[in-house]
């Protein structure tokens, strides 16, 4: 975004830079350079990919020191390594910037990034505010946003576009009716409660209409809650979309950005994601999502290291947040 806060041409700002470029000139910069953001993580850019002329992929890795921690060989019985507190075990996850590239300047000022996860870890909290302050200490007076969470204009492309299969009435405290069924000590564990209508196998609901209107604002959403027995706080929708579950907040407008592959992707001798499967879905998933808002684009990313031919282009002196480690 420019001073005034307006969305700009993702390829063609302050005098016709393009973010792509931009964006592969930090990674360029980082690669194999290991930064902290205080406390004890590290993360660094291991691999850059040749990706396409409008994406840029490549590898992190991630990991944490200050704890001495036994390593053991299960296949030998054995310890077979005791990591000192200065020892960080690093993960890898891979990420995936598209910048769709439209005749249309108006589809040309949003892309997507996608970043892997494994189990509850991930490395966006960790990487991209580095990435944000590069490019704002770059170009001063533009700003770098990167939210976490689709529009509630997608919540409502998927839910018309997709198929209803459950409807979730979700209420945040135990009901007194309820409470007789657990001791007085299990009460206070309770996060929420969860009442489930399903759809049988192969079948869907047709009721959208309300929760669509719920989706553009114009909606009550109390009088949906205190329709139902339960007085619920929220409901959630489970939506099918191109073979997936995505599952719609109805309270809050949005649909959960985790989505998960592990059932389409192969692991390799590492133990991690294949790097050539986990593209090949983010392809897929990158171009489903960005039809889903409007906008088609067509993407095949090589997963062929970046080719160092030359330098990269002086980019001039920047103050980053971190420091080598």
């Amino acid at each position: 975004m420019d001073e005034q806060r307006n969305a700009v041409d993702l390829w063609s700002f302050n005098n016709n830079q393009n973010l792509r470029q931009v964006i592969l000139e930090y990674y360029l910069q980082e690669l194999e350079t290991y930064r902290s953001l205080g406390g004890n993580r590290l993360f660094r850019v291991s691999e850059i990919y040749s990706a396409s002329n409008i994406s840029i992929a490549g590898k992190y890795e991630t990991g944490e020191h200050g704890f001495k921690t036994t390593i053991y060989d299960v296949e030998a019985k054995a310890v077979s390594h005791e990591k000192g507190p200065s020892e960080a075990d690093m993960l890898p996850f891979m990420f995936s910037f598209i910048l769709p590239n439209s005749d249309l300047q108006s589809k040309r000022k949003k892309g997507l990034l996608l970043l892997a996860r494994t189990k509850t870890y991930g490395v966006r909290t960790l990487t991209i505010p580095h990435l944000m302050h590069y490019i704002e200490a770059r170009f001063p007076g533009y700003s770098f946003n990167v939210n976490r969470v689709f529009p509630a204009a997608l919540a409502q492309t998927l839910l018309s576009q997709g198929t209803l299969k459950a409807i979730r009435l979700i209420k945040n405290r135990l009901p007194n009716s309820l409470e007789d069924f657990l001791d007085q000590d299990d009460r206070s564990k309770i996060q929420n409660i969860e009442i489930v209508v399903k759809a049988r196998r192969d079948m869907s609901f047709f009721s959208k209409d309300y929760f669509l209107q719920m989706l553009a604002g114009k909606g009550n959403f109390r009088a949906l809650y205190e329709s139902v027995d339960m007085a619920c706080d929220n409901v959630k929708l489970d939506v099918e979309i191109g073979g997936k579950i995505r599952r719609i907040d109805i309270g809050k407008q949005r649909v959960s950005s985790n989505i998960d592959i592990t059932e389409d992707i192969e692991v390799d001798i590492t133990g991690y994601p294949s790097k050539e499967t986990w593209f090949a879905k983010a392809d897929e998933l990158g171009e489903s999502l960005l039809e889903s808002i409007g906008t088609t684009v067509a993407i095949k990313t090589s997963t062929k290291i970046f080719p160092m031919t030359s330098s990269p282009p002086p980019i001039g002196k920047q103050e980053l947040l971190t420091e080598d480690v």
